[in-house]
């Protein structure tokens, strides 16, 4: 009897555990709410920093494990009004009037960590008014942490340079569905 325990024992001791890998899903679609901080926003002409709500759906697709491509889509929903800087006539700022922008980037993205992204990307900013559109440069860093099999919950901050105009930083909390 105690043999037999102990060969048990010994047995299963050495069982190593075999784990499953995951399947490779290669979409991934986001919900973002958010806010975009602007820090050069006017305010009955004063200048001020604004806390603006925003939302964002991005869709991404996976090259690799590392690394994806994606469409990432931003709108402010609220209306103001920016200080433009450097004029063409001459040193006179102008006002610049955004209602509800909304921004669209083709992005790259690289995954150095398990939940860890780079985001780097190209687009532009459209307002509703039909005001000016603007040119967009985005850097971002997203953490992402699955909190059930096919979804994810993230952290995300976009630093957005409106190239002659101004630059927003977006911070925003998603979640995700792979497919």
């Amino acid at each position: 009897m105690v043999l037999f325990l102990a060969g048990s024992f010994i047995s299963n001791a050495q069982t190593d555990v075999v784990e499953k890998e995951k399947p490779f899903l290669r979409h991934r679609l986001t919900g973002v709410i958010g806010h975009a901080l602007q820090p050069t926003a006017l305010e009955n002409g004063q200048k001020k920093w604004l806390a603006l709500a925003s939302w964002g759906l991005d869709y991404d697709y996976k090259l690799s494990r590392k690394w994806a491509i994606g469409l990432h889509s931003d709108i402010i929903l609220q209306n103001f009004n920016i200080e433009e800087e450097g004029a063409v006539g001459g040193d006179k700022s102008k006002v610049l009037q955004r209602k509800t922008p909304l921004a669209l980037c083709a992005v790259a993205i690289y995954k150095p960590t398990k939940h860890l992204s780079t985001v780097v990307g190209l687009g532009e900013e459209f307002s509703f008014n039909k005001g000016k559109s603007l040119f967009i440069a985005r850097l971002g860093l997203e953490y992402g942490y699955e909190i059930m099999e096919k979804y994810e919950l993230g952290f995300s901050v976009n630093y957005d340079v409106k190239v002659d105009a101004y630059s927003t930083i977006v911070l925003g909390l998603g979640v995700s569905r792979f497919f």
